[in-house]
């Protein structure tokens, strides 16, 4: 049994929007999608190996075991993750993404965190189609030793700086928010 789950929909969203999460919870982070569309876009280089080692990279700093799900992101659907997701039994909270209308991917996964485990889910935000800072209910303040660290895990996802740095950008040393 898991004490508690995060599900971070791509590689670099457990960094950029939980990190101060992570750190409080030491929750077992899971990757739900590979960067399928990214590596043949970019190649190699932000593809679905490079992600997955920086994603490991970075949770290490945090202290935390990461897990990947493996689903291709151009075949994310709703009744396909929530079978996947029925088999982590969680004791205590799980983190997902708020339903924002950010990213289509974020929607499907909150809305299947939703479905598998109702009331032990605690949102967080993410992006908005209006807004790359995330805004939200309930502000997380980082001291400063968990900025630190927030900066050496950011840091870690080299692919992604290359091609979103303005994601990254928009997160550095702000408060990360819970939605109620």
């Amino acid at each position: 049994m898991i004490k508690h789950l995060l599900l971070a929909p791509h590689n670099d969203d457990e960094g950029l929007f939980c990190s101060y999460i992570i750190q409080k919870f030491k929750p077992l982070v899971l990757i739900v999608t590979d960067a399928y569309k990214h590596e043949a876009k970019y190649g190699k280089e932000g593809g679905i190996l490079v992600r997955r080692k920086e994603s490991e990279e970075a949770m290490k700093i945090l202290g935390v075991d990461v897990d990947f799900l493996g689903i291709p992101d151009n075949a994310l659907y709703l009744d396909n993750l929530i079978i996947n997701l029925e088999d982590y039994k969680v004791k205590g909270k799980v983190f997902a993404p708020a339903l924002q209308e950010g990213h289509a991917d974020h929607d499907i996964v909150s809305l299947a965190a939703k479905e598998v485990w109702g009331d032990k889910v605690v949102y967080y935000s993410t992006y908005t189609k209006d807004s790359l800072e995330p805004k939200g209910d309930m502000p997380i303040i980082p001291t400063e030793e968990e900025k630190k660290k927030k900066t050496a895990v950011l840091a870690c996802y080299k692919s992604q700086l290359k091609v979103n740095k303005h994601h990254f950008d928009a997160v550095i040393n702000k408060p990360e928010y819970y939605i109620i």
